[in-house]
């Protein structure tokens, strides 16, 4: 509310005044202001600490009918106001459940599944506004609970009137988030270990040749055996995405393939500086079947498809600048 003072007087002897809202935006309430309002039966003040945040005159509540008159106040202030000067005489003093807006986020990429819940807590007829990019939902109720699903990451403002109560307004601003993507960044150490920095979850499962650990820190230094080492980094939330890549360390240039034997598709993994190979599948009794010059990716794995080959043994024999290698394996 802009309300922020209550002038001497305003409400004296008013004898139809039944309830009244007291928002914490007021700073004064004035002489005599509510002097013999003899059919109030109801104040809601919305101060948890009455000391610092605002002045009240010493006779401002005075005539009140201090019997049958419910002073409402914050959850958790009971005694500070049945101690107070203004209300210590007042029978009865009612801690209000306080509003909470919770919220909860989206379980993972793009899944829209956040959700607000709003606790109201009195038996008010409420007016519950909530908005954001490209959403907007109103709802009035008398129930003291409000939720909304199926929302998409992002801020949100949470706007509440009670009708009984015209003064009354809150606003609360929220935000649903959802997890990020997993990001890997890579850079190599030695030819012995490899440096990753992780971001999007806050553990992270690694396997290297199937063997798993479980790292808290989002720098990681793996040790490399030599030979294949194939890797996989995930998280918790198999929809953040999985990170693989298979790393040939050796001390020279080189090519192993895998798997072998192989049905269809292969992978070989090809050491070293090489920037580009040429590659063959040769019977055994040395008939050329295919050809090919392939550039190395920098992940330095090529992937080759022989669905087409009919079944048997073959050699693969790779030719680079500073290199031959013939590999023997089987396709079925």
């Amino acid at each position: 509310s802009s309300v922020q003072v209550i002038e001497n007087q305003v409400f004296a002897l008013c004898t139809s005044l039944k309830s009244v809202y007291i928002p914490s935006s007021i700073y004064y309430i004035g002489k005599i202001s509510f002097l013999y309002c003899n059919n109030l039966s109801s104040i809601y003040i919305n101060f948890s600490d009455l000391a610092s945040k605002v002045f009240i005159e010493m006779d401002a509540f005075v005539g009140l009918p201090e019997s049958t008159c419910v002073i409402h106040v914050p959850y958790g202030c009971k005694l500070l106001y049945s101690t107070s000067y203004y209300f210590k005489n007042f029978t009865h003093i009612v801690e209000d459940v306080s509003t909470t807006v919770k919220t909860i986020n989206c379980t993972c990429h793009n899944t829209n599944d956040g959700e607000i819940n709003i606790n109201l807590g009195l038996p008010f007829t409420y007016s519950v506004i909530v908005s954001g990019i490209d959403y907007l939902k109103s709802s009035t109720s008398a129930d003291s609970c409000f939720n909304l699903k199926n929302l998409s990451p992002g801020n949100y403002t949470v706007n509440i009137t009670k009708n009984e109560l015209p003064d009354y307004n809150e606003s609360y601003s929220v935000t649903i988030s959802q997890p990020e993507e997993l990001s890997v960044v890579k850079s190599k150490i030695n030819n012995n270990s490899i440096k990753y920095t992780l971001r999007g979850g806050s553990q992270y499962y690694i396997t290297v040749n199937n063997n798993m650990a479980i790292y808290q820190d989002s720098v990681i230094n793996l040790s490399l055996i030599k030979g294949l080492n194939r890797i996989k980094i995930f998280t918790d939330k198999f929809c953040q995405g999985i990170y693989e890549e298979t790393i040939n360390n050796s001390d020279n240039t080189s090519c192993e393939i895998y798997p072998n034997p192989i049905h269809d598709k292969f992978f070989i993994l090809v050491a070293g500086e090489e920037k580009s190979v040429n590659v063959s599948i040769v019977t055994l009794i040395g008939k050329i079947l295919r050809t090919q010059y392939i550039q190395i990716p920098s992940n330095r794995k090529i992937e080759m498809d022989i669905a087409d080959i009919d079944n048997g043994t073959y050699l693969l024999q790779i030719q680079g600048e500073s290199f031959q290698q013939s590999v023997k394996f089987v396709k079925y």
